[in-house]
């Protein structure tokens, strides 16, 4: 849903339950939750992640308002340079809004079938759950394309949040995903094409992207990774987010993901075009 930014206000945010208070609390000057509170206050984020996948800068808010939640660190379309939530949101925006006049992604293909360079982006960020003495947090990769890109068909298009974690002290709990078109109309096009747990670290998404009636079923949704951390001391988390569009005929042989890369086989000669974040890092 191309320049979507909704900034959260009120909410009845004061948290129907206390946090409860304890020394770890007070050291670490971080509110600590009860399970349920907890599952409760996650609940309402998740609530709003699915009505706006895209607001970076709500999610943010959101998240600072119900449990004080630092700002986000999110990177966009393979910067190094990492944005809060606010940053990123200004910056996406500005992208979803500009005309295409980007050069064809393939040279060697006629511009009927070549994809833009700019038809969508992506994202990536951690958002951490509220605090119940131990760390949780989720790994959450976007993408969006531009609301005047319209073509989607076999074979399927592929994503994943490629994460670098130390099993013995980080556990992937469930991968989420869901997928709309560009007026935020949920289409259920997405699957787990592989978890990744306890092998790779990045579980991959198929989408099953279409166009009817001038939509695209995939126009933009996220992929979002729910991790535990065990009690081993800080612990840094990398990760980054991919996606793989493709169009025009073909099939998929396989697609493999891992921290160091991502990538999908093809027969025939499908048009493609991959974008990434960059790498994502927290410490905790």
């Amino acid at each position: 849903m191309s320049g979507f930014c909704a900034i959260v206000v009120g909410f009845g945010l004061a948290t129907a339950a206390a946090p409860a208070a304890n020394a770890a609390s007070a050291a670490n000057s971080e509110p600590v939750y009860s399970p349920a509170q907890s599952d409760k206050l996650w609940s309402e984020v998740m609530a709003y992640v699915d009505e706006h996948p895209n607001d970076l800068a709500g999610i943010e808010s959101l998240t600072n308002r119900l449990y004080q939640a630092k700002p986000l660190s999110v990177s966009i379309d393979g910067s190094a340079e990492s944005y809060s939530g606010r940053e990123a949101q200004a910056i996406l925006n500005r992208k979803a809004a500009l005309p295409s006049n980007a050069p064809l992604q393939s040279k060697s293909l006629s511009a009927k079938r070549a994809v833009p360079v700019d038809a969508f982006s992506v994202a990536f960020t951690f958002i951490p759950r509220p605090n119940t003495g131990s760390v949780q947090f989720a790994a959450y990769g976007t993408w969006n394309f531009r609301d005047d890109y319209v073509n989607g068909s076999a074979p399927d298009d592929f994503a994943s949040n490629r994460l670098s974690i130390d099993s013995s002290c980080v556990s992937i709990n469930n991968t989420l995903s869901k997928t709309y078109t560009y007026d935020n109309v949920v289409t259920q096009a997405s699957y787990l094409y592989d978890s990744g747990l306890g092998v790779t670290n990045a579980p991959i998404v198929g989408l099953r992207d279409a166009a009817s009636g001038f939509k695209l079923n995939v126009d933009h949704g996220y992929v979002m990774t729910q991790m535990n951390q065990f009690p081993c001391g800080p612990t840094t988390v990398r990760g980054a987010f991919t996606y793989e569009h493709n169009q025009d005929g073909g099939s998929v042989i396989g697609v493999t993901a891992s921290f160091a890369g991502f990538g999908v086989s093809y027969n025939g000669n499908p048009t493609t075009l991959k974008k990434s974040s960059g790498i994502v890092s927290r410490t905790a």
